[in-house]
């Protein structure tokens, strides 16, 4: 049985999104490990 191809655009979108969002998660975990370094150092 063939998959319905509207559920792989929409997992496709799904996953695209995560990763953004993990991105943005990385981005402020870069900040917040030079902030802790500056209090530290």
């Amino acid at each position: 049985m063939m998959p319905d191809p509207s559920v792989d655009s929409r997992l496709i979108g799904n996953l695209r999104r995560v990763r953004l969002d993990f991105e943005e998660v990385d981005l402020q975990l870069e900040e917040l490990v030079a902030k802790c370094d500056e209090l530290i150092g």
